[in-house]
């Protein structure tokens, strides 16, 4: 037996040494819509720029002029749901951010149906993204030079996706070292930003602006490797 026991011993080294294991990709933004889009009364329609693809995480984020009970149906028969909001925007708008999991490597128009309220939003895809990826958020509004979400509880796991979401009376500057993605050059200046994490912890969204009236908001996503864990490969597998 302990023969055998020092045998299986030595296969696990020999394996680990000749499989090694490697990280699991970050979390990466793809594409979005290149114009806001805008609609109402009752709806209007967001569409990707390029086909998106296969397995990627689709994440819409929606200002409605009031609490709208918006709906949505998408050319890929994908479920998109709202997993944040409605929370207060500025100008007594309410903001969503909605998520679709596992697209597939198509073209992809997504119709938004409000009511009769109106609408402006951007449609981001992600690769890297776990399903049903939201992990914590925070928002709050404020009347001042610098706006701030306010910090969400520790993230869950060490990967994530950072997602940042502003409305303002002028462009936002963030200050939390996220990458502006989209940012609306007029009205109520929606921008979304967003940065990768690989430790745990409180997330705060940050940034600066010349009109003191704004809204922010912070949203954290699972990246799909995990906390940080690493991709690996035993004897039966073939590493790719």
């Amino acid at each position: 037996m302990k023969s055998r026991a020092l045998f299986l011993a030595f296969v696990l080294v020999v394996a680990t040494l000749a499989f090694p294991r490697r990280a699991a990709a970050a979390p990466a933004f793809v594409q979005a819509n290149t114009a806001i889009c805008t609609g109402g009364f009752p709806n209007g329609t967001c569409a990707y720029p390029s086909n998106a693809g296969a397995g990627h995480t689709g994440i819409l984020v929606m200002q409605c002029s009031s609490a709208c009970s918006p709906t949505f149906a998408d050319t890929q028969l994908k479920t998109w749901t709202i997993v944040v909001g409605p929370y207060t925007g500025v100008a007594s708008g309410a903001v969503y951010v909605v998520e679709a999991d596992n697209l597939n490597a198509a073209a992809d128009t997504l119709t938004i149906t409000v009511g009769s309220f109106t609408y402006r939003a951007w449609m981001l895809e992600y690769s890297g993204l776990s399903a049903s990826a939201l992990d914590k958020t925070a928002s709050t509004t404020g009347s001042s030079g610098s706006a701030s979400s306010g910090a969400t509880a520790a993230t869950t796991q060490a990967s994530e996706l950072i997602l940042d979401i502003f409305q303002g009376g002028a462009a936002i500057t963030t200050t939390d070292g996220t990458t502006i993605r989209k940012a609306e050059a007029v009205s109520q200046f929606l921008t979304v930003s967003d940065k990768n994490v690989a430790a745990t912890g409180a997330q705060t969204a940050t940034g600066t602006l010349s009109f003191n009236s704004w809204s922010a908001g912070v949203a954290t996503f699972k990246a799909s490797g995990g906390g940080g864990a690493s991709i690996g490969c035993d004897m039966s597998q073939t590493c790719h």
